[in-house]
């Protein structure tokens, strides 16, 4: 699939312009920076599917939306640029990062041994409250059913509660990055949650390695699932590419 069969694909559910400012109205306020709320907001809009790869976004809707000044919003733009979830293709324009497949393939094969090696490192580092809290996170995963939503954000918890314990603050970063650059797309795939049951057994087989203290297995299982996860997206994006419109 190149980037032009993509950007077909996901434009058949272009989001509507009100959509994207009811959802940032709809966060809560806090007392972060102004532009730490543009960052924030936008990052979870891009990864929630909210807005999709290839969608421009408009600074002044968004300054708006938030009650902010043009320049926070500028601000919060060249901090999601850097972690690749914007592209500037033209001066004074701004999209959600458009990835073609051999990109996907690469942030994926990154991913796989990056979280493999987290996972190996993680494995001695864990205490019986971390593997109770990871074995909870497993439960919520198993009970979720098709709800692609709620499978996401306890399959990040899940990961990121056994990368913490690597004790690398860097790895775990950069891992959070590369998992956000491919969130977007995941979010938009409705044909991913047939993968679901699969990777709820892969969360068991990496819970199990953790909890028998087995960090080469744990690393293997861990490679595995994400190499797997890969594979499920790309079938979806290519089901997708050649369904009707």
């Amino acid at each position: 699939m190149n980037r032009q069969g993509a950007r077909a694909w996901l434009k058949r559910r272009p989001m509507a312009r009100d959509q994207l400012s009811s959802y940032l109205k709809s966060l809560p306020s806090n007392r972060l920076r102004a532009d730490e709320i543009a960052v924030v907001s936008l990052r979870d809009a891009i990864t929630s599917g909210v807005l999709v790869p290839g969608e421009e976004i408009d600074e002044d809707a968004v300054a708006l939306d938030l009650s902010l000044s043009r320049m926070p919003v500028r601000q919060a733009m060249s901090v999601l640029e850097a972690e690749g979830l914007v592209e500037k293709p033209y001066r004074r324009r701004v999209r959600v990062r458009e990835l073609t497949r051999d990109q996907i393939v690469e942030i994926y094969h990154m991913r796989s041994r990056l979280e493999g090696l987290a996972a190996e490192r993680a494995v001695p580092n864990l205490a019986d409250a971390d593997t109770e809290r990871i074995g909870a996170t497993l439960q919520e995963i198993e009970r979720v059913g098709d709800d692609l939503a709620a499978f996401s954000r306890l399959n990040l918890e899940f990961h990121l509660a056994i990368y913490r314990c690597s004790g690398w603050s860097v790895l775990e970063s950069e891992i959070h990055r590369l998992r956000n650059t491919v969130a977007s797309y995941i979010a938009v795939s409705h044909r991913f949650v047939s993968y679901l049951p699969q990777a709820s057994g892969d969360h068991r087989d990496i819970y199990e390695a953790c909890t028998a203290r087995d960090a080469a297995r744990a690393r293997k299982e861990t490679e595995a699932h994400v190499l797997r996860a890969m594979e499920a997206l790309l079938g979806s994006l290519d089901v997708a590419e050649g369904a009707p419109r």
